[in-house]
């Protein structure tokens, strides 16, 4: 589950550890999630570097993306932007 994303990157949460277990996870390291992003139909491939690794009552990774296409930066950032309106 994406439970924070902006223009720079996510956070992804997990309480599925157990799929994960085979993974090296390290802060630089490569990664690519693939998801939907709202509105859209199908999933799109994020590379990005593992910026940060969390264990605490599930496991959470903070990537930093690289190289988003024209369509995934404009909708994240239309998102983003809809959100700081809702919280204002």
């Amino acid at each position: 589950m994406i439970t924070d994303i902006s223009l720079g990157g996510c956070k992804f949460r997990t309480e599925a550890v157990e799929q994960i277990e085979g993974l090296l996870l390290k802060q630089e390291g490569d990664v690519t999630l693939q998801f939907q992003l709202l509105g859209q139909k199908g999933t799109k491939k994020f590379q990005g570097k593992i910026k940060k690794v969390e264990f605490d009552m599930n496991f959470a990774l903070g990537i930093g993306f690289r190289d988003m296409d024209d369509d995934a930066r404009q909708v994240i950032s239309s998102y983003v932007k809809s959100t700081r309106e809702y919280r204002l």
